[in-house]
């Protein structure tokens, strides 16, 4: 796992070092100014007591300008931070769509539709923002980390290290519950899978469904989906409050212990009121600094979830899209020889024979489902024949270029190829062809008038 991890950085994250290094200046320069205004409370807390009114406007508006600052570079790290992750998750997306479209048809025929695009759009953003997180994090928690225990121990030494020890203490749920969190994360996110492949097939098939009047068939199958995803985000959550119901019961326990012994040494004249207020917040920023460090590991191990979900992805046969293979110019000949074929375990094809020698009108026949689409399918590549061999013009498809074969051989699929844009674009499919081309070619099979009378035209 430590060498995909180390992969993905160098490719997805290495590329941005500048914006990262940029990031993390923003961060360190708003940690270092958060670091000051707890100090700068307490002096106006002590200040106040003293009643050194010149002091106290003088601090305050210190503590002012800094509490500016610090709103400021919080502002512009959040909108760098989110620009780095839709960055990174865009070129992942990217990659994993080029290696779905480019996966041999009988694995993506693995996959509901539905899981794809979950994956394509779920898993990326989940692993950028939590690597970007881990990575400027876990700088910023170990700076905020030593200025907040240097100025506590500064502050009193006895009650720093009854903070420590408590703090050590309140994360003993969170090591407890991990690997429990991990396996309920793991679930969620595989019936995930299937409960976007529902709802897709559900939008895909709205017609049907209301043909056959199957609305309310389809919301009580809906309402399992929904009751399951519910049962298995519910038991993530009492995970999650099993966690933060022991972290909260070691910080009520601490914040008991710590006002007694600070009450003693306050009354002892061993600790001011302001310095108790900053000591407070310095060690605020420490169990939350911890608290992150915490989150930071179990987002990044249960984050391993969606990279091997990934890899999976990536894993994946590919078609052989290589260009150092023969081409032909035109189809003159189709021999196929002995050709078995099976989706999944289920026979198809066996034994198939044809021979084609010359250009002409011809059927193939047989029954819905016998494999007359299959055939087509093979002769394009799509899928590839279990036993036997296929040529064209006598040579050996095996030995064809891929895209070559595809542009001499034309196939309409059962369902039909439409893309969310113009007229002109899905009748020529993203090629480029010139318009008087197109609308002479619409005017001759009748469409031009048609197209011509829709708001947009081509």
């Amino acid at each position: 796992m430590l060498k995909i991890h180390t992969e993905l950085v160098k490719k997805y994250f290495y590329t941005k070092y500048k914006e990262i290094v940029t990031l993390l200046i923003l961060i360190l320069s708003g940690t270092v100014v958060g670091a000051i205004t707890p100090l700068l409370f307490g002096n106006i807390i002590d200040l106040i007591l003293k009643k050194q009114l010149y002091f106290i406007i003088k601090n305050v508006m210190i503590f002012f300008c800094l509490s500016l600052l610090e709103i400021f570079l919080g502002v512009i790290e959040a909108y760098l931070g989110n620009k780095i992750v839709l960055q990174i998750s865009n070129e992942i997306k990217k990659d994993i769509t080029e290696n779905i479209i480019n996966m041999k048809m009988a694995q993506i025929d693995q996959y509901a539709k539905g899981e794809l695009v979950n994956r394509v759009e779920g898993d990326p953003e989940e692993i950028a923002s939590t690597y970007i997180s881990f990575f400027t994090g876990g700088i910023q928690i170990s700076v905020s980390l030593v200025i907040s225990i240097y100025f506590a121990v500064t502050f009193s030494e006895i009650l720093t290290g009854i903070a420590l020890i408590f703090m050590t203490l309140s994360y003993v749920g969170t090591l407890l519950y991990k690997k429990q969190y991990q396996k309920a994360k793991k679930q969620l996110k595989d019936y995930s899978d299937k409960y976007y492949s529902e709802i897709t097939e559900n939008f895909r098939n709205l017609e049907g469904i209301k043909s056959f009047n199957l609305q309310n068939t389809i919301m009580e199958r809906l309402k399992q989906t929904y009751q399951r995803n519910f049962c298995l985000s519910k038991r993530m959550f009492f995970i999650e409050g099993k966690i933060n119901f022991t972290k909260n019961i070691g910080n009520t326990i601490f914040e008991t212990v710590l006002l007694l012994s600070a009450s003693i040494l306050i009354i002892h004249g061993k600790l001011s009121i302001g310095n108790l207020v900053s000591f407070n917040q310095y060690i605020s920023n420490v169990f939350n600094s911890s608290s992150q460090v915490i989150d930071y590991i179990m987002r990044l191990n249960a984050c391993e979830v969606n990279i091997k979900r990934i890899e999976e992805i990536k894993a994946g046969f590919q078609e052989d899209s290589s260009n150092d293979k023969k081409s032909i110019d035109k189809v003159k000949s189709v021999k196929i020889e002995g050709v078995d074929f099976k989706y999944n375990s289920d026979n198809i094809l066996e034994n198939v024979n044809l021979k084609i020698n010359s250009s002409g009108l011809y059927s193939i026949i047989g029954m819905n489902g016998a494999g007359k689409s299959t055939i087509l399918k093979l002769l394009l590549k799509l899928y590839e024949p279990v036993r036997g061999n296929i040529y064209i013009n006598n040579i050996n498809y095996s030995e064809l270029n891929l895209r070559n074969i595809r542009n001499e051989i034309s196939y309409i699929p059962k369902n039909p190829v439409l893309f969310n844009e113009s007229i002109e674009y899905n009748l020529t499919l993203g090629k480029l062809v010139k318009r008087e081309e197109l609308e002479e070619i619409c005017q001759k099979v009748g469409l031009d008038s048609f197209i011509k009378c829709r708001s947009g035209g081509y």
